[in-house]
């Protein structure tokens, strides 16, 4: 769940710095704002990228990278095949709605044109979404921003893949 993430971000990133790009834009979750249950590696990992494009706007600003940078936070997509009915009710208990493809359009947009590198998109019923975008979002530890991914050769990054992907050792009795 996290190497997708927060590897392929990395990778992008590695691979677009010399390109003289419009936009970096990374597609994170809501679930980073307010976790997920039985989803704290998806949580987490959006977290992460909200992070990384915190980072990566620093470095557009000194010169290091191109293109305007930007996590979005999307809420529960109309389209999206784990929003069954069951699901469905619980957003709408909570006030929320899922999202379709022109609301996210003109909402990328709007998130484009913020100049913020992180935003949170919540799509529902305004007072008590309110309520929810008032609560601060879990905090990532800036070393999950991808300086330390950075600072590591491309074969450190590969055997760092490889021991996150390594089998648990059993547990001793």
């Amino acid at each position: 769940v996290c190497d997708p993430k927060l590897i392929g971000t990395v990778v992008l990133d590695r691979a677009t710095a010399a390109e003289p790009l419009d936009l970096f834009v990374l597609f994170s979750s809501l679930a980073a704002w307010h976790g997920l249950a039985g989803g704290a590696d998806y949580a987490y990992a959006c977290a992460a990228q909200d992070r990384f494009a915190e980072a990566r706007a620093g470095r557009v600003a000194a010169g290091e990278r191109a293109g305007r940078t930007v996590a979005v936070a999307w809420p529960q997509w109309e389209y999206d095949e784990f929003l069954t009915p069951d699901k469905r009710g619980e957003l709408g208990e909570l006030g929320l709605a899922p999202l379709d493809a022109a609301g996210g359009v003109t909402l990328l947009e709007a998130a484009l044109a913020s100049g913020e590198s992180s935003v949170a998109v919540i799509v529902g019923d305004p007072v008590r979404v309110r309520a929810l975008a008032s609560a601060e979002p879990p905090q990532v530890p800036p070393e999950a921003a991808g300086d330390e991914f950075d600072a590591m050769s491309d074969d450190d990054l590969r055997a760092y893949l490889d021991y996150l992907r390594a089998e648990p050792p059993a547990p001793s009795r």
